[in-house]
């Protein structure tokens, strides 16, 4: 595929994943700004996924489409489970089973078939019914392995056992992965013993938009007047150790009676936390529409990414690029000598806490707030390293074999 802008071929791309646009945070963001880049390029794309469902795990008949992408949705009739393992196993066989149908529609058209990690099951058939000669390619966003290897029993080791089955084979299914963090790559070579010359590592993109002209005024009614504001904003599952994450802002508001603490979220857990967790300087918000996340970001005197202890080297959070894109101050919780603890600290206003002791965090928090905000120029410099063209230009362009 030829730079941006030059004349090109058009290709036939089809994305495999159940989440997808108008989903507003993680991979169903993710997926429709990938799809909007292919399509800026010339592409004619298709995505084979779900009514929108996350965070909420209730799928909502959006009509809302993407210019020149077709959505091939279908689940609408599912109810998930409150439980992140029963999720599981309902979204795996429902969407593999989406995707089947879907592909002998549409699957002999695609020249490209991208197929979006986790989940994983539905690649077991992938392979069968793309067209001959199709490049596969897997973008891996979760190591499912890693954090079920994290539980213990029994039952657990036949889990991770049977997660560990699938991924090996969906991966190795593909001519070629991309994977969010060095990291990932590595454990997932070595896990499954793969050919690292079929992979390469992108990592997440800046999915903020511009700033919106009186977009700061629109959130005045989500923080109290005088007070410093902790923020997290984004997905709350048990890979962002929800319970810890409170109790850490807990602290903070004991410590600093000029600080408020504010979570803006959706799904299960925000609800348990919401009706379970009082504070008057604590407050649980919904997600802000799209237009509202610069200026959130910008409002926010400190943003806090958590990873529960263990996780690192399943994901990269895709929220980081907004934060170091908007200068805010950055207090990461992640295992020590991980890719996020590297480049957090790689980030003149970020401080990684290696550790989640409240002694441990308080000191990171108070080392954090000591810190200016970063300039335009720092955070360009590392935005570099995230950026979605260089992720567009290696779908359209790989052509390894397997």
């Amino acid at each position: 595929m030829a730079a941006q802008g030059s004349s090109v071929v058009q290709q036939e791309i089809l994305i495999l994943s159940p989440f997808f646009y108008p989903e507003p945070i993680s991979t169903g963001k993710y997926n429709g700004l990938v799809a909007q880049g292919l399509a800026g390029r010339g592409a004619r794309v298709a995505a084979i996924c779900s009514y929108p469902i996350y965070p909420d795990w209730v799928p909502q008949r959006d009509p809302s489409e993407l210019p020149g992408v077709e959505a091939l949705r279908g689940g609408a009739w599912i109810k998930y489970p409150q439980k992140p393992l029963l999720r599981r196993a309902v979204l795996e066989p429902w969407y593999l089973l989406h995707c089947a149908s879907q592909m002998l529609k549409v699957g002999r058209n695609a020249d490209r078939v991208l197929a979006v990690f986790p989940p994983s099951l539905f690649m077991l058939v992938v392979p069968m019914l793309a067209r001959r000669g199709a490049k596969i390619i897997g973008i891996v966003h979760d190591l499912q392995g890693v954090y079920a290897a994290r539980k213990s029993g029994t039952a657990a080791k036949l889990l991770q056992s049977a997660i560990g089955w699938v991924e090996r084979r969906a991966f190795a299914a593909c001519d070629h992965l991309v994977f969010l963090s060095e990291t990932m790559r590595d454990v997932t070579v070595d896990t499954y013993g793969l050919d690292v010359r079929r992979t390469s590592v992108h990592y997440p993109f800046v999915t903020i938009p511009d700033d919106t002209p009186g977009a700061d005024a629109e959130l005045d009614h989500y923080f109290q007047p005088g007070l410093k504001s902790l923020v997290y904003s984004g997905a709350l599952g048990e890979k962002q150790a929800p319970d810890k994450l409170v109790a850490l802002m807990l602290e903070v508001l004991e410590r600093h009676p000029d600080w408020q603490a504010r979570v803006f979220s959706q799904g299960p857990v925000f609800e348990r936390l919401k009706a379970t967790v009082s504070h008057e300087r604590l407050a649980f918000h919904p997600l802000v529409d799209a237009r509202l996340l610069p200026a959130l970001l910008k409002r926010s005197d400190v943003q806090v990414v958590p990873q529960d202890t263990g996780t690192s080297d399943g994901s990269l959070p895709s929220k980081m690029p907004n934060i170091i894109a908007a200068g805010t101050r950055l207090l990461c919780i992640t295992d020590p000598a991980s890719e996020l603890e590297r480049l957090v600290n790689s980030y003149p206003a970020g401080v990684a806490c290696t550790n989640w002791a409240p002694g441990a965090t308080i000191a990171a928090f108070e080392q954090v707030i000591r810190r200016p905000r970063a300039t335009r120029a720092e955070s360009d410099a590392l935005l570099k390293q995230f950026t979605l063209d260089g992720l567009i230009d290696r779908l359209l362009t790989v052509e390894a074999s397997k």
